[in-house]
């Protein structure tokens, strides 16, 4: 006779018996035993009817050891056949929760330097806490915490995670802090202009590097240890120089390099406006494309304003700004030159206007 028994074959899990016929347990807690109440000269039968759950030890006992695996409902159905050939079955039903995925990037492992424990771990139940152990005594219970470590050396790393039905896992590995590196650099000549603007950088960085990234401010760069660079236009560039070693450490030194505009300028000291096509004008001329603004002003010898111009290829033709020709004389001028940097620069001096 074969029969399913209600409430006659009693399972214990951990020692506790289960009135419900049901357990629920955490799938990294895999490894199980459970028991029945004996009966004298019975056989016990156990197997799994749903799931690729493994019998370890103790089939044709009262006591079994088990290995749970997959997740959700999982049947572990005990049979007993007793002395008399009869026999009956009992299901209990075991819910595993699924474990979480636990996993992470450490980003940086330099000392003096800020290390970033970056945690990728996932779970289709709610993780609702983490703690971490970063060593040199120090926990976090953030989910992706930073560091800096003030020794060199090798230190255990711990990721705890506790989901939303008590689950809980850990994750260990062990990160080792190495010595840092110390970026410094020069250049020369320190100040140059547009006429000149080769500068030589040197690097004076300090430790074992492997590479270097200089960017020159400009959208150019480097990877040499001494490069040479020729800026194209006026202006303040910042400058950085980014080196590693073999371990990854980084470290970075910036300085500002200025490439001021240049212009030479010839004024002359007198014109002979007579229309005869030979200096007819009082202009300026010479390499003036870094100025940014300009303006020429003349003056008669009392300090009326006879001439103005913002153009510098706009030169002074012997009239006045009413249009009536001036006599010979000498007049004053002054220029001011604005370049791309913001600097003004003042120049005065005196015209003859001559036949």
């Amino acid at each position: 006779m074969f029969v399913k028994l209600f409430f006659i074959i009693v399972f214990t899990y951990l020692s506790n018996f289960l009135i419900s016929q049901s357990v629920f347990i955490c799938a990294n807690d895999s490894i199980q035993s459970f028991s029945v109440s004996s009966v004298q000269n019975s056989n016990y039968d156990w197997e799994f009817l749903n799931s690729n759950s493994q019998i370890l030890s103790g089939n044709g006992t009262s006591i079994v050891n088990v290995v749970l695996r997959g997740e959700g409902d999982v049947v572990l159905r005990v049979t007993e056949i007793d002395d008399n050939g009869c026999s009956g079955y009992s299901d209990l039903v075991i819910y595993l929760y699924s474990e979480p995925d636990l996993s992470f990037i450490i980003n940086g492992n330099c000392l003096g330097s800020e290390t970033v424990f970056i945690n990728n771990s996932s779970s289709l139940d709610s993780i609702v806490s983490y703690y971490w152990y970063l060593g040199e005594g120090v926990s976090s219970n953030q989910i992706s915490p930073t560091h800096t470590y003030n020794q060199l050396g090798d230190y255990n790393i711990s990721l705890l995670a506790n989901t939303v039905n008590g689950c809980e896992i850990s994750l260990d590995t062990v990160i080792t802090i190495f010595d840092n590196i110390d970026a410094d650099f020069s250049f020369y000549p320190e100040s140059t202009t547009i006429l000149n603007s080769e500068v030589n950088f040197m690097n004076y960085s300090s430790g074992d590097i492997s590479s270097f990234y200089w960017d020159f401010g400009d959208g150019n760069y480097s990877n040499l240890e001494n490069p040479i660079h020729e800026y194209d236009s006026v202006g303040y560039f910042d400058v950085e120089l980014i080196i590693t070693n073999n371990n990854q450490c980084q470290d970075s030194a910036s300085y500002q390099v200025i490439i001021k505009p240049d212009f030479t300028i010839y004024i002359p000291d007198a014109f002979t406006p007579n229309d005869d096509g030979v200096n007819d004008f009082f202009e300026v001329s010479g390499l003036l494309s870094y100025i940014k603004s300009y303006n020429l002003k003349v003056f008669n010898q009392w300090g009326d304003l006879v001439f103005e111009s913002i153009d510098y290829e706009d030169g002074w033709n012997g009239y006045n700004l009413k249009g009536f020709k001036m006599p010979l004389d000498t007049y004053v001028w002054k220029i001011y030159i604005e370049d791309y940097l913001g600097k003004i620069n003042v120049l005065t001096g005196k015209v003859v206007l001559a036949k």
